[in-house]
């Protein structure tokens, strides 16, 4: 049976290699680095600039270049190991295909054809990747049909681990919804010995608690736990008043919670105004400013996933001027 996954974009596809790390030997050298390479911290790279002029030119550090570029990506010690964007693709599609043929074999439901896509931050440093299986649904009530959506996180730059996690899309607009338990993520740190053998078991998981349901229960919260339309401008602005979110997006969220898009939105729930968030996000934000909408995102789920269950009460109260 071919593979069921279809690319959407290919510009992930682009080699990272460790070399030896040299850096420039006079300040106007370092100067113009810096500048043709904006992710790299300068406070790190004058500490190891100083390191090298007294050790005969070796920082004793290592540089992740992106072949095609030519890019510094990030610096690192001999104890990191690179994880190819491709060999993560290529693990989760060889997953993905094996759990559909042992589905076929045995007369289940598989996983069916992903919509796949990635989306490339910091000249290539940090790299996401989305499995969007439209057909593979749940529908849980008063949130409606849920989508299962596997996600995948890479960096070249020491930011953060290989990951593997479980996410949902929500079917009648397409808004990336968040899970709140680590319990449906696996990470792998970057080391020497890192491998893609990590993604068979994240998947497998997360595949067995979209199944249980597991994953839907701080959905069942929000939609369960009602609140009043100026109740909800309190939230907003409170998150606002915390730093989860700029004034601007706060605005176009509400423009969404005052005037829903889907008649299923019409009720006045912590659930519908969550939506409202991920509205926005996903299509104002999301593709521009991926992590920033990302964030924005996590933070948002889980203050409303406290305030359903007695806590953050606070954030029903309009904000003091």
């Amino acid at each position: 049976m071919a593979r069921t996954t279809r690319p959407q974009t290919s510009h992930y596809d682009y080699t990272v290699v460790s070399q030896p790390l040299q850096l420039p030997a006079t300040t106007s050298g370092l100067y113009d680095m810096l500048l043709a390479n904006p992710q790299l911290k300068a406070e790190t790279i004058l500490d190891m600039w100083e390191q090298q002029s007294q050790t005969a030119n070796s920082t004793g550090w290592f540089a992740t270049v992106r072949t095609d570029t030519n890019q510094v990506l990030g610096v690192h010690t001999d104890h990191y190991g690179i994880l190819q964007n491709r060999d993560i693709d290529e693990a989760i599609q060889d997953v993905i295909q094996e759990y559909n043929d042992n589905c076929e074999r045995d007369g289940r439901q598989g996983l069916g054809e992903a919509r796949k896509k990635f989306i490339v931050c910091r000249g290539g440093a940090r790299v996401y990747g989305r499995y969007d299986f439209e057909a593979y649904t749940q529908s849980v009530p008063k949130v409606g049909d849920l989508s299962l959506r596997l996600t995948s996180n890479n960096s070249f730059d020491r930011s953060c681990k290989g990951n593997v996690a479980l996410e949902v899309l929500r079917t009648i607009c397409a808004n990336g919804q968040k899970t709140t338990m680590k319990d449906f993520s696996l990470t792998k740190k970057h080391t020497q010995q890192v491998n893609t053998n990590f993604i068979g078991d994240a998947l497998r998981r997360a595949i067995e608690a979209f199944d249980a349901g597991d994953a839907f229960k701080v959905y069942g919260r929000l939609a369960n736990k009602d609140i009043t339309q100026e109740q909800g401008d309190n939230i907003l602005k409170n998150l606002e008043g915390r730093g989860v979110m700029s004034t601007k997006v706060r605005e176009e969220v509400n423009l969404i919670w005052e005037n829903p898009s889907y008649q299923e939105d019409q009720e006045r729930n912590l659930m519908n105004l969550y939506n409202s968030v991920t509205q926005h996000l996903t299509r104002e934000v999301e593709d521009e400013r991926h992590e920033y909408a990302d964030g924005i995102n996590t933070k948002v789920l889980r203050a409303l996933d406290k305030l359903s269950q007695g806590a953050e009460q606070s954030l029903l109260v309009a904000a003091k001027n």
